[in-house]
């Protein structure tokens, strides 16, 4: 088995299926694939891609939940020299089409039960088998070569594509394995989506192990987390079913993260025979940087294999071999590192005996359920509002989701909380749903001053004491 990305001399799906061919790989609702299976299936669509034009460096995007075709489509993409993206389901069509236009996204596939969109410039693309005498596949094995873009937000509000390659997302994947005893019998469920780089991890981890993917009907998947050993979960969802008795037959950890991890939830996970752990990690990173067995410390573990951390005047700076190639932008890729070789992450932490302590963002970016919130990209969308004139968005806490988001606003009419109950009607097509305000606040008189802005922090505090007097 390679023991590093480095390591794997060819794909990784075309090594497993020579070594062990007859090995399961993939399950997805009730089909089964071998190694040999999937080599075979990757082989044929990339062929399909090349007979509808799709060239080396072509991005290909898909718009859909976490499916068969789309794991196919991701991986023949890759197989062909071409640059994969997945876009959020919940994107609006606006949205969408500021995504094709930053990208450059050539192709684009989503179900065929779903709208159509109006992409100019963009090609549909579908996901079809080539003929066994089509034309060869010249695109080599190359770990440095780009494979995906992630899209995330940073302090600015404004989308980037972090870029990976495969080696990134091996390396990622060998970093997390050192610690997790995963093997080639084990099996992990795709539980989060294929948009969102831990969705990408469990695949990657999957092809460097050798081990089976499976791949959810729904996004529900209740019967699916009967049938894995390891999952990635929030921790709503591990005491949901906890509380319901039913408990996964074969799960024996599970990955959590998305909100904060209590000791009641890792105390009644052990009680049934389930590893809880946690970590740290980012997009630019390919996932996962730090992990532990959760423990009901505020910790998020020590340093994984192939990365490095350091804390600079409080800030996180990482590197190592699954740091992105970069930022898509204008065109081209561009480093994200600073001068001395390092990406700063705008984290704040320290490390304690060995383990990392993260005490949140220094910009202002917050997550609820999974999902990286910016402030500024919901303020600016509400100040469109012709009865808005001063808008304030922050995170509060919230049992589900961990964090959610809510405003306070200047009106040019007197407050009356009923007026605002439609708001989430107003925003629709505007901005996605999950960050639509769950409430909205009055600004206070004292914060009303002619010509200058509030201070977010003051304001913040007071909405702090608001809440909770």
């Amino acid at each position: 088995m390679p023991s590093s990305s480095s390591e794997f001399v060819t794909w990784p799906w075309v090594y497993w299926a020579l070594v062990r061919p007859n090995k399961l790989a993939l399950v997805y609702k009730d089909q089964h694939f071998t190694w040999h299976d999937v080599s075979e299936h990757i082989e044929s669509y990339a062929k399909g891609l090349i007979n509808q034009g799709v060239q080396q460096d072509d991005l290909i995007a898909t718009y859909c939940y976490n499916c068969l075709d789309q794991f196919w489509l991701m991986l023949a993409s890759i197989r062909v020299g071409a640059r994969f993206v997945a876009l959020n389901p919940r994107f609006t069509h606006t949205e969408v089409r500021n995504h094709v236009k930053q990208l450059n996204i050539a192709y684009f596939w989503q179900p065929k039960d779903w709208v159509d969109f109006d992409l100019p410039g963009v090609r549909p693309i579908q996901l079809m088998e080539g003929a066994k005498t089509s034309t060869l596949i010249h695109a080599v094995w190359k770990p440095e070569r780009p494979a995906t873009y992630i899209l995330t937000s940073g302090s600015s509000g404004s989308p980037k594509a972090a870029v990976l390659s495969l080696g990134n997302h091996l390396a990622n994947a060998k970093g997390i394995l050192k610690a997790l005893s995963f093997s080639t019998r084990d099996s992990w469920l795709l539980s989060l989506p294929l948009y969102h780089i831990s969705g990408q991890a469990i695949v990657w981890r999957c092809l460097y192990r050798c081990a089976t993917l499976v791949i959810p009907k729904d996004r529900f998947f209740s019967t699916e987390l009967n049938q894995v050993t390891y999952a990635s979960l929030v921790p709503t969802q591990l005491m949901r079913i906890l509380e319901r008795g039913d408990r996964p037959k074969l799960l024996k950890l599970a990955l959590l993260g998305g909100a904060p991890i209590s000791v009641e939830l890792t105390q009644k996970a052990k009680e049934v025979g389930i590893e809880t752990w946690c970590g740290y990690g980012m997009t630019e990173m390919g996932s996962t940087v730090t992990v532990k067995k959760a423990d009901g410390t505020n910790s998020v573990g020590t340093t994984l294999p192939n990365r490095e951390i350091k804390v600079v005047q409080d800030e996180i700076w990482v590197k190592g071999e699954c740091l992105c190639l970069g930022y898509f932008r204008f065109g081209t890729i561009l480093p994200i590192v600073n001068h001395f070789g390092w990406y700063q992450t705008h984290d704040k932490g320290e490390f304690i005996d060995g383990q990392l302590y993260v005490y949140g963002r220094m910009d202002n970016v917050f997550i609820s359920g999974g999902e990286n919130i910016q402030p500024e990209e919901i303020e600016k969308v509400l100040l469109k509002h012709p009865r808005i004139s001063q808008a304030f968005v922050f995170p509060v806490a919230d049992a589900q989701y961990g964090q959610r988001p809510v405003a306070v606003i200047e009106t040019d009419i007197s407050f009356v909380e009923e007026q605002f109950i439609e708001m989430s009607h107003w925003l629709t097509g505007k901005l996605s749903k999950f960050k639509h305000p769950d409430a909205y606040y009055p600004m206070p008189k004292q914060f009303l001053i002619s010509g200058i802005k509030p201070s977010r922090y003051q304001l913040k505090m007071w909405l702090d004491e608001y809440l909770n007097s």
